[in-house]
């Protein structure tokens, strides 16, 4: 019986014409690849698992503008959904988010169309961006080994800090898709890992199947690390291997850095990706219509997908509109906004009156703002509302309101 041995080397010249050059990739963790006469090089065994992660392109971030924001930060140590399922951990109010478009600020390394950027501003700071799975799916990862990878480049690196890579599990004391508010309750001094909070934990990872430049791991330890990432402006992958609990009730995987950060640090972040089993994979990410379907489970608004949602946006950006059901201040039961997908419970309505800074339905024929806007009837599939108009409403009155629903968690 006959066997080959490749040695791992770097991508080979490009062949002359009739030749291609079979090689191990010394840099893409010794896979199979092939280069041509034309100077394309090819993976031989492309390897493309189901993607885990929901909105791991950074395509969406529904709840807030696309553009750089401090958004909500309020309570440093809470974590605050800014991508859809992305939930932002910060030592202080002073990290920016954002999705970036790729088309107008491209960086090299990465083919999604967007990705994600986070900017540390007015103070020094740890930051944390980790995204957890819904129970459901948490339940078929449970016992089994999987694989974590995300493209990460650095912008402005002052701080010099180091990267970690890690898996934090939602224990099974906890309440499945529910969160502790304080998600870090200590941050500790550099080089140490965020204390976490109620029935959170730390997975420790695998210290096989590392693949990435700089990516190192070592036995009982809470993370992977990434101990140069100022030497990547481009795009690279960092990828690492852990066994989910069989008894968490969700399952987080996470990047932060080990060390403060200092005024306009920048981290970029694309193609993060959860497979099952130890193989390294392609980014093959499926149709943006599901990952919307995907990402509207935990959230959905009648607002433009990149609109943040606001009061007082204007009449005409996609409010609900319906009719005036009875005369005068009287009480108007409205028929039912349907969510355009059965949500994985039952959300939380928020209301946004498109003329006025409140949060009541428009009445556009008078010109007037509803007294009472209160949800009725909410469920997993949708939600009906009451409000009351002014003594000029009208049977037939064109109503209307913006809304919210987030089942996010």
């Amino acid at each position: 019986m006959g066997f080959l041995n490749i040695l791992n080397e770097a991508t080979p010249n490009t062949p002359g014409a009739g030749v291609s050059a079979l090689f191990s990739d010394i840099n893409n963790n010794g896979r199979i690849s092939c280069t041509h006469p034309s100077g394309h090089t090819d993976i031989l065994s492309p390897i493309y698992g189901n993607n885990q992660l929901t909105n791991g392109g950074f395509d969406f971030i529904q709840r807030w503008s696309p553009t750089l924001s401090t958004n909500t930060q309020t309570t440093p140590g809470n974590r605050y959904l800014m991508h859809d399922q992305w939930g932002l951990v910060s030592q202080t109010a002073s990290c920016q988010v954002g999705r970036i478009d790729a088309y107008t600020t491209p960086i090299t390394g990465s083919v999604t169309r967007y990705y994600a950027q986070l900017k540390q501003i007015t103070g020094a700071g740890k930051v944390m961006y980790v995204n957890f799975l819904g129970q459901r799916d948490t339940a078929n990862l449970r016992g089994k080994v999987v694989r974590f990878q995300i493209k990460y480049a650095t912008g402005a690196w002052g701080s010099g800090s180091a990267l970690r890579l890690g898996c934090i599990q939602n224990n099974a004391s906890a309440t499945g898709d529910t969160i502790a508010t304080v998600f870090a309750s200590a941050f500790g001094a550099n080089l140490a890992d965020p204390t976490l909070g109620t029935n959170l934990a730390y997975v420790a990872p695998l210290t096989t199947g590392l693949d990435g430049d700089n990516l190192t791991g070592a036995a009982g330890t809470n993370a992977l690390q990434i101990t140069n990432p100022a030497a990547n402006a481009t795009f690279v992958r960092a990828s690492g291997i852990f066994t989910v609990p069989t008894n968490c009730v969700n399952i987080g995987f996470a990047i932060w850095s080990d060390s403060q950060l200092n005024v306009n640090d920048v981290l970029n972040l694309a193609e993060a990706k959860v497979v099952i089993g130890q193989e390294i994979n392609d980014w093959n990410p499926i149709s943006i219509e599901f990952e919307l379907e995907r990402a509207q489970l935990w959230c959905a608004k009648s607002f433009a997908l990149d609109t943040a949602p606001a009061q007082a946006i204007t009449i005409g950006t996609g409010e609900w509109s319906f009719a005036g059901t009875v005369a005068g201040a009287a009480a108007n039961v409205s028929g039912r906004i349907l969510f355009p997908v059965r949500m994985n419970k039952t959300p939380t309505v928020t209301f946004y009156n498109p003329a006025s800074a409140n949060a009541y339905v428009r009445d556009v024929t008078h010109s007037a703002d509803c007294t009472v806007t209160t949800a009725v009837n909410a469920s997993d599939t949708g939600v009906s509302l009451t409000c009351t108009p002014t003594a000029a409403g009208t049977v037939g009155g064109d109503l209307r309101v913006h809304w919210l629903a987030d089942a996010g968690f």
